[in-house]
């Protein structure tokens, strides 16, 4: 008899155990990993991998520089062939390479140390005086940023046949600013859509030149390389020859 009763406590103590662990909602590990015979458990595997980041976590910090140019001094709207507005990249470079073809600003061009002993020339009263020029220091840069490489080879070309930009001691050179003052880089009084393709757009640019300012019409090509808007095709309006009539030789 004692050994039934002694069977029945050991019974009826699992039981309350077993009722004050459903009680508290805790399920044993045994219970957790238990499987049903012939059932799958779908589990999501823990990667080592870091997640890799959104495009706008790893997007460069929008720049607090103020633009040199003010954008509602350029009268013009553009779309590439997909109706995309691409006029803010339009008018950074009809700025950039107007100023790269002209002495007066640096555009996307960092100056260096100044020279005045290049193109030696001879003044009235016999003074000797060399041509000022300023250093390169970002040249290839600056244009590979600018231009296609046809473009690219169409700049080098006309710049360098005037010895506007040179390379000398080993250095790339541009003339400084002497005499200057006028340049198309700051306004776009009108313009014009002339052909578009899927990745070339033709623009026809208004410039008014010196003397009498009278306005004509530019060729503007720029190309979509690697989707980045760059000029393939312009021919400078102004003079760019850095005699300009004052005395010494190329």
């Amino acid at each position: 008899m004692k050994k039934i009763l002694i069977s029945v406590v050991i019974v009826f103590a699992m039981l309350l155990c077993s009722c004050g662990a459903g009680a508290d909602g805790n399920a044993s590990p045994d219970v957790l990993q238990s499987e049903t015979p012939g059932s799958s458990v779908s589990t999501t595997p823990v990667s080592d991998e870091p997640e890799t980041p959104s495009p706008s976590e790893t997007a460069p910090p929008v720049s607090d520089e103020p633009l040199p140019y003010s954008p509602k001094d350029y009268n013009l709207t553009v779309l590439d062939i997909d109706g995309n507005d691409i006029t803010a990249r339009i008018v950074e470079l009809w700025y950039n390479v107007n100023s790269m073809y002209n002495e007066d600003l640096a555009g996307p061009f960092e100056l260096g140390e100044y020279n005045s002993t290049m193109h030696p020339f001879t003044l009235d009263d016999g003074t000797v005086q060399g041509a000022g020029f300023e250093e390169i220091l970002n040249f290839d840069e600056a244009v590979s940023e600018c231009f296609t490489d046809e473009g690219a080879e169409q700049f080098t070309a006309a710049a360098t046949e005037n010895h506007f930009i040179e390379e000398y001691d080993g250095k790339i050179w541009r003339k400084s600013p002497w005499r200057t003052g006028w340049t198309p880089a700051l306004n776009i009084p009108s313009a014009k859509t002339a052909d578009t393709a899927k990745d070339t757009i033709r623009l026809q640019i208004e410039v008014q030149t010196p003397p009498d300012f009278s306005s004509s019409y530019v060729d503007f090509t720029v190309k979509c390389v690697d989707g980045v808007w760059l000029v393939d095709d312009y021919v400078y309006p102004g003079n760019i020859d850095p005699t300009g009539g004052r005395g010494w030789d190329n």
